[in-house]
């Protein structure tokens, strides 16, 4: 499965099925900036960090943006952590999904 923007036509994740995530990019002066080699890691319920199914997507000339799509199973919790990384450029960014 691929990330699409559709699964992100929601306002809120449906628990067990998947949800695209938008995730901003910032450097250390808070300006946008677009990822080199995205690193995305998941907690649920507060569990160790596992490698997210999919990556972040960006596309050209971003200014900072991406999206991924966490699967079914990524969203079968009460809540989840993404740690959204990357090799070099923006800082790492933080994100809670609140499944319903």
């Amino acid at each position: 499965m691929a990330n699409h923007a559709s699964h992100g036509a929601l306002d809120y994740c449906v628990k067990g099925a998947r949800y695209s995530v938008p995730i901003p990019y910032l450097d250390a002066d808070g300006d946008p900036t677009d990822p080199t080699t995205p690193d995305t890691e998941i907690s649920k319920d507060n569990a160790a960090y596992a490698d997210c199914a999919e990556e972040v997507a960006v596309a050209t000339g971003a200014n900072g943006s991406g999206y991924i799509t966490l699967s079914g199973a990524e969203t079968d919790c009460s809540f989840a952590m993404l740690c959204a990384k990357v090799a070099s450029g923006p800082k790492a960014t933080l994100a809670v999904i609140k499944p319903r």
